[in-house]
């Protein structure tokens, strides 16, 4: 049953510590359908500021992705649109959040780590040097709310990535970077799909719950995921090394046609 309480007092139940690193992804949209059929409105601005009175000791990070941008597009680290949810959209607004200059995969971070996390350097998007890496290293804790795992954990992506997976390959994209006192081209590494690979992480999120690594909170009737990321790397290690990451993807015929097309039509 789903636990009932204040939407802007959800972060102190979540069984997470004031110091904590959080990396939040998210979909607020049923949380705000649930208060309006409660007669209530939804503040995101209040959401955001209860995250960090919980983790007043701690670092929040917001995906800010722009992972569509393609060869020779730009990013702008304060007018680039997240493609990662309405939140982060809000918390790019906030002058508190500092944005990473990853042109793929920035995050909007604040909090203790802050300074640390602004001066990743990174010339694989995740690799070493990445958010992903520094995420690990800081046993940060993952919060999925409303999100579908397997559109969401992003993270996965570097551990493909440590370990050579056979279904992923380099891609080399130069984009223009406008920061905050400097404009740059960024030659960055993509480490994608090969044609017709589908991410498929049912199977892990499933031996993941089993295990201990996630859990499930049901608040508000809206479902919250926790993760521990540094455990979570361990167990798709064990998964790539053991089983060549075959729980982790599968191959579409279909897909791969139509991306074969697209390639020999020059639209790729």
């Amino acid at each position: 049953m789903s636990e009932i309480i204040p939407y802007d007092s959800i972060p102190f139940h979540l069984g997470l510590d004031a110091d904590e690193t959080v990396f939040i992804a998210s979909d607020i949209g049923p949380s705000a359908m649930y208060e309006k059929s409660e007669g209530n409105v939804f503040d995101v601005n209040l959401f955001i500021d209860c995250f960090q009175k919980a983790f007043c000791y701690g670092t929040i990070v917001f995906p800010a992705y722009t992972d569509l941008l393609r060869d020779g597009d730009t990013f702008d680290s304060k007018e680039s649109i997240p493609t990662s949810g309405a939140l982060s959209k809000k918390v790019l607004k906030r002058r508190e959040f500092q944005r990473t200059s990853d042109p793929l995969h920035s995050v909007l971070a604040w909090g203790r780590k802050t300074p640390e996390i602004i001066e990743l350097k990174d010339d694989s998007t995740f690799g070493e040097g990445s958010i992903f890496s520094f995420l690990k290293q800081a046993r940060a804790k993952m919060i999925f709310i409303d999100v579908d795992f397997n559109n969401s954990f992003t993270f996965v992506h570097y551990v493909e990535e440590a370990l050579n997976v056979e279904y992923r390959k380099y891609f080399n994209l130069s984009i223009e970077r406008k920061l905050a006192k400097t404009t740059d081209v960024k030659q960055i590494k993509f480490h994608t799909k090969k044609p017709g690979i589908v991410t498929q992480l049912s199977k892990l999120e499933d031996d993941l719950t089993k295990e201990g690594i996630l859990s499930v909170h049901l608040i508000n009737n809206s479902v919250y995921k926790i993760i521990d990321l540094k455990k979570a790397y361990l167990r798709i290690e064990e998964e790539i090394k053991s089983n060549g990451g075959k729980d982790l993807h599968s191959f579409d015929w279909m897909l791969f046609l139509k991306q074969q097309v697209k390639t020999i039509l020059g639209k790729g």
